[in-house]
């Protein structure tokens, strides 16, 4: 019984869909045979050939090239805002905020990345942007990692050249 999509990660089903197209140029195989080597359903493999699916399924592919708009959501994210994931497999990016300014300036942002609007909500006292997305997130997560791990190095040398820096009083 060939095994279902939903059941291998997402880097997995890219990483089938690379070799049933792969197959299918390089030794010109059947979706049949393809099917049956990679066990996978032949509907899914015919489909993926023919372009009218992909595995990504719903999954919404952001652009993820450096930008304004880019560099500002990071930046908001690291500094106002939490990445989410559930247990029932939702990925969020949330930000709350107090400024509204700020929050629609996050949201045209977030919206430009991903290619499709967002909106501000009014959340309690504040406002609130969401966003889901596996694709974003799963990004996000790794670019926020990385900044962690170089700005965590970074402190103790910035400590460092403040203690030896002495502030005097400017003497009139």
């Amino acid at each position: 019984m060939p095994r279902t999509l939903q059941s291998l990660s997402l880097d997995a089903r890219v990483r089938v869909y690379g070799r049933v197209l792969e197959a299918r140029r390089d030794r010109g195989s059947t979706c049949e045979t393809i099917a049956r080597q990679l066990d996978l359903p032949s509907s899914t493999v015919y489909n993926w050939i023919v372009g009218k699916n992909s595995p990504l399924g719903s999954i919404v592919v952001p652009i993820l090239t450096p930008s304004p708009s880019l560099s500002y959501l990071a930046g908001a994210m690291l500094g106002d805002g939490d990445l989410v994931r559930s247990t029932s497999y939702h990925y969020q990016l949330r930000l709350r905020v107090k400024d509204q300014d700020f929050a629609e300036k996050v949201c045209s942002c977030y919206s430009s990345v991903l290619g499709r609007p967002r909106k501000v909500r009014k959340d309690g006292s504040g406002f609130c942007v969401v966003g889901f997305g596996v694709a974003y997130f799963t990004n996000i997560s790794q670019i926020l990692a990385q900044f962690r791990k170089q700005w965590i190095g970074f402190l103790p040398n910035l400590s460092k050249d403040l203690q030896m820096q002495k502030v005097r009083p400017q003497s009139q």
